[in-house]
């Protein structure tokens, strides 16, 4: 067993939060007042919180650091792996939850006709689920209308994320590359001598033992480290296009804090 993490350097955690908190995610909800000027989508609190449960593993992997003992390098290995999975499920319900809310705000009629075939055809949307609207020739009505709820979105796959964000107006390709063209290569590669974290998080799952030594080399904390703050710049650029996109005046319930105040205003008439 590869003795490489005996002498890791720790995570520091404090460190981490502080780069994270300039990325624009918060430690605790007591800091709730950092979305009252509308900074972030109701898919962002959510991937704040999905984050902070990732990050939560770092002094069991700190614990295993302190040991040194070279026995328990495979216990160390595996809270590598728990960690990498659990950075990249904030990130996938992430790009699901703020489509799916952008779905809302997208009215149909102002699609291109080429485009829209192209994203019927690719997430097979049956005839069915617009036929009324057909009958009246009426597309006056939001995406998300004919967008089956219970739909699978894959959105390791970098085609599926093109197609779906395009409809919401959002050229992801561009935008990320725009702003930092080395992020879709750490988080999206699948070459095998250069993996990004999904295609890491997809062979810690699906083979097991046998990826701890094809890819051992990446399971240390710095893959960790770097997995962090990668995934957090790769969502606060999409936050703020998103803002560009879908302003808080015109499109009030998509930012957090008016959810809460609805929230609120709900249990004060119930009271």
């Amino acid at each position: 067993m590869s003795n490489n993490h005996i002498n890791a350097k720790k995570i520091d955690k404090n460190e981490i939060w502080n780069k994270l908190e300039k990325l624009g995610l918060i430690r605790s909800l007591s800091s709730f007042n950092i979305w009252s000027e509308g900074k972030h989508t109701r898919a962002h609190l959510i991937f704040n919180e999905n984050m902070k449960r990732a990050i939560t593993l770092i002094p069991e992997i700190n614990n295993e650091i302190k040991t040194r003992i070279s026995s328990r390098t495979l216990r160390l290995n595996h809270l590598i792996e728990l960690t990498l999975i659990a950075l990249i499920t904030s990130l996938e319900v992430y790009l699901e939850d703020l489509f799916r809310d952008s779905l809302n705000y997208t009215n149909i009629s102002k699609i291109n006709k080429d485009y829209l075939i192209r994203f019927l055809e690719h997430f097979q949307i049956e005839k069915s689920y617009f036929e009324e609207y057909l009958k009246t020739n009426n597309f006056e009505f939001s995406f998300s209308k004919i967008f089956p709820k219970k739909k699978r979105l894959n959105f390791q796959d970098l085609k599926t994320l093109k197609v779906a964000y395009k409809s919401i107006n959002i050229e992801i390709v561009d935008i990320i590359d725009e702003a930092d063209s080395g992020l879709w290569g750490k988080i999206y590669s699948k070459e095998k001598d250069n993996p990004g974290y999904l295609f890491l998080r997809h062979k810690f799952i699906h083979q097991g033992w046998k990826s701890s030594i094809i890819y051992k080399e990446y399971l240390k904390p710095e893959t960790i480290e770097n997995a962090i703050i990668d995934i957090a710049k790769f969502i606060n650029i999409i936050e703020k296009k998103i803002l560009d996109i879908y302003p808080k005046k015109k499109y009030p319930l998509f930012y957090i804090q008016e959810l809460k105040k609805k929230e609120n205003l709900k249990n004060n008439t119930n009271n």
